[in-house]
């Protein structure tokens, strides 16, 4: 019995061991979701500032061009 009850301890260790490394990888797993979809927010408002940017340039240059002739 005491074989048994031994074998089923170390059973139950290494289930434990097991589900904690799969909810440690859900976490970190939700972590990168979160930190890919943050990088992508910043990403947008940095290209939306130079997209903004060569806009004015560009018509600031057509009306140079405009005024010119």
């Amino acid at each position: 019995m005491n074989t048994f009850l031994d074998i089923l301890f170390l059973a139950d260790i290494v289930a434990i061991a097991v589900m904690m490394h799969i909810f440690r990888r859900c976490i970190a797993s939700d972590s990168e979701k979160r930190r890919l979809k943050r990088r992508e927010m910043y990403r947008q408002r940095a290209y939306a500032e130079v997209y903004r940017r060569r806009l004015k340039s560009d018509n600031r240059d057509a009306l140079w061009k405009a005024v010119n002739r």
